[in-house]
């Protein structure tokens, strides 16, 4: 299974595949409008309930024998997000790829 990670809203997402249908997307946009959050306002405990819903996705998806990837969508992407992802994907066997479309070293803190 396959780990995209990219910047580009759910609507450029749903023109740039194919076959959707054999994708799960993640949202964070999407995850932050469910509980009433915005990037702006996000405090401590807010951000922890986005991380464990992200999380619980996450686990959920990689169980789909339906599915060849997931799709991580975060308009605010940084390297620390890419870094927290990686290191949260790194003891799942199922997850055999990540890519990410944007090069790292380009974005900020």
């Amino acid at each position: 299974m396959k780990f995209y990670i990219t910047a580009e809203n759910t609507f450029k997402l749903k023109k740039a595949f194919l076959n959707l249908k054999l994708y799960s997307i993640i949202s964070v946009t999407d995850i932050l409008n469910e509980y009433g959050y915005t990037y702006d306002g996000l405090h401590d405990y807010g951000a922890f309930i986005v991380n464990q819903k992200i999380v619980s996705l996450i686990n959920t998806y990689i169980k789909s024998k339906r599915i060849r990837g997931i799709i991580y969508s975060n308009e605010h992407l940084s390297k620390c997000v890419i870094d927290n992802i990686f290191d949260m994907l790194d003891p799942v066997k199922r997850i055999q790829d990540i890519e990410h479309t944007r090069i790292i070293e380009n974005l900020e803190e």
